[in-house]
């Protein structure tokens, strides 16, 4: 059955909504029941307005109301979902920046309708979730996020805006409790929506398209190859969809940073160097060694081989040459406004850009000269324990400079008490190693936490084309649904710049006890709005929690290893 009105992914927009509804709730055999009746029926008779009560309960009064009128009375309880999917659709993704508030029941309500109007139009992000997967639908799977441009990041801010009114007429009616659980949910959504507001309308251009860390030359292969689930024929036929769509992706690319070095929004030279080295590693790696093509064949070989040379087809014509035009884009924006200067001060506006970065960052309304001095006291009590750890445990002079200590450490390479060689060899062991001190983490935090994380810690190393500008390390949480396990990344380009001494911290801040039993524990708080369980932006939050937990965890295997010692400041 189809309709070619009100559209999601290809799928009637009512269809899509309910069964993201049932996800929400874990109603999962309801969800499974209507995605299974639209699949097998003939005709829109089959359902009744029954079937889409979560619809009809977070669309919003009004809209209900006109779906109801005697014009649309005699239509099929289908086709009244879908014009109120139709609806909603527009009032959320596509409306006016002026849209009223939604007349909602329940403020639970707006937390739901909250999280799947920020999502539902990100593919991408779905992906990444798996909040609809567990539910039996997988269309979207098949789509690239519209992303990057102007016009998504407004999009993105109109939705905000109309739940940030919906959200103050609520409160203006009542409906939270100053002392309920619901009140500290409304609060955390508030921050969120006036951040991103005040984010996409004053500086929409600010945030760069491309830089060594997280630019989309690397973060749309590490999607692909990670997060794109490669488990059936449809997964793998998917996968082809979204191999297709890379060039249309690479061209918004392109074009947006075109705009922002126009606009005087570029990354210092040093960081476009590293860009253009991860792109030509790309480009270098050829059809077969691409990561794109090497994914398919080692995860779908076995259920669509008929498919791999597809996807090399698509690779050779399609990819590597936008990744081609990409290189040449960058190196003409370097050519023509790169300079060496670096931070935001450089960006237009940036004085105001940066004291909008560190509320975003710390949630604090300190200025950026207080969070400054604050910073300057926290490295001299850092340098101040390292210290008294060189001293009295290491025997060092008492008037060691912390730094100077730690350069001779970095400098004694060949050491290998403290690093490893740079060989295949050495950097498996690396992996193993930081396997085992997951283990022993585990071991020791047994008795400190009484709530452990379901999902395992899978320790990956970062793929070839992000090394270069990479971090030495990064975690991803698991997926919503629990199907995908949390995921550490270790950076072995330089096996230099992995110190052994330091392996145990890191160990403690990525994975046991730090991000991943945070988390993942965050994620399975199935009671708690969705839009808390992913806390994306909390930046104070997330980092803040492992520094706290690191050293009281790792304290009592510290002791018993001498060359350790530093990693517990």
């Amino acid at each position: 059955m189809a309709s070619t009105e009100h559209q999601l992914y290809d799928t009637p927009a009512a269809i899509v909504l309910q069964l993201f509804i049932h996800s929400l709730r874990g109603e999962k055999e309801r969800a499974h029941s209507l995605y299974a009746k639209f699949t097998s029926a003939t005709t829109t008779d089959a359902f009744d307005d029954s079937d889409f009560d979560g619809v009809y309960q977070l669309a919003g009064r009004d809209a209900v109301t006109h779906v109801q009128r005697d014009e649309h009375a005699t239509a099929s309880a289908f086709r009244r979902a879908n014009l109120l999917a139709g609806i909603w659709l527009e009032s959320s993704g596509g409306g006016d920046d002026d849209a009223v508030p939604l007349e909602l029941e329940r403020v639970e309500y707006l937390f739901e309708r909250a999280f799947i109007d920020m999502n539902v139009h990100d593919p991408e992000r779905l992906s990444y979730l798996r909040v609809l997967e567990d539910v039996g639908f997988r269309k979207h799977n098949a789509y690239l996020s519209d992303g990057p441009s102007v016009e998504f990041s407004r999009q993105h801010v109109r939705v905000c805006r109309q739940l940030l009114r919906t959200l103050q007429h609520l409160e203006s009616r009542g409906m939270i409790a100053s002392d309920s659980e619901a009140f500290t949910s409304a609060e955390v959504l508030r921050w969120m929506l006036e951040d991103d507001v005040l984010d996409g309308s004053e500086f929409v251009l600010h945030h760069y398209v491309i830089e060594q860390l997280d630019g989309i030359h690397s973060t749309l292969l590490l999607f692909l190859s990670d997060f794109h689930e490669l488990n059936d024929r449809e997964d793998a036929e998917n996968y082809v969809a979204r191999l297709r769509a890379v060039d249309a992706k690479l061209a918004r690319a392109d074009r947006m940073i075109e705009q922002q070095a126009e606009a005087g929004v570029l990354p210092p030279r040093f960081a476009l160097d590293k860009v253009l080295q991860s792109i030509e590693t790309i480009v270098a790696s050829g059809v077969e060694g691409c990561a794109l093509s090497s994914t398919f064949v080692d995860k779908a070989s076995a259920f669509a081989a008929d498919l791999v040379p597809v996807v090399h087809t698509l690779v050779r014509t399609v990819v590597l040459p936008a990744y081609e035009r990409l290189a040449a884009c960058v190196r003409a924006v370097a050519d023509k406004y790169a300079t060496d200067d670096a931070g935001v001060w450089k960006l237009p506006h940036g004085e105001r850009f940066y004291a909008h970065c560190l509320r975003h960052q710390t949630t604090t309304t300190m200025t950026p000269a207080e969070i400054h001095a604050l910073g300057l006291r926290r490295v001299a009590a850092i340098h101040d324990a390292m210290r008294k750890v060189i001293v009295e445990q290491l025997g060092e002079p008492a008037d060691t400079d912390p730094m100077v200590f730690m350069r001779r450490l970095n400098d004694a390479k060949a050491d290998e008490r403290l690093f490893y060689a740079d060989t295949p060899e050495q950097r498996e062991q690396c992996l193993n190693d930081f396997r085992a001190l997951v283990a022993e983490s585990e071991a020791l935090v047994a008795p400190l936490f009484d709530v452990r994380p379901k999902q395992p810690l899978v320790i990956k190393r970062v793929p070839s084309h992000m090394e270069p500008g990479a971090p030495a390390a990064f975690y991803y949480e698991p997926s919503l649904d629990g199907k995908r396990d949390g995921q550490f990344f270790v950076n072995l380009a330089d096996m230099g710049a992995i110190q052994k001494y330091e392996m145990r911290t890191l160990t403690a801040h990525e994975g046991v006890p730090g991000h991943h039993f945070q988390l993942s524990i965050a994620v399975e708080q199935k009671a708690m709005p969705a839009f808390r369980r992913s806390p994306s932006g909390f930046t104070a939050y997330l980092e803040g929690c492992t520094l706290c937990a690191r050293p009281n965890a790792l304290s009592q295997v510290a002791r018993s290893h001498s060359h350790t010692l530093n990693s517990r400041t």
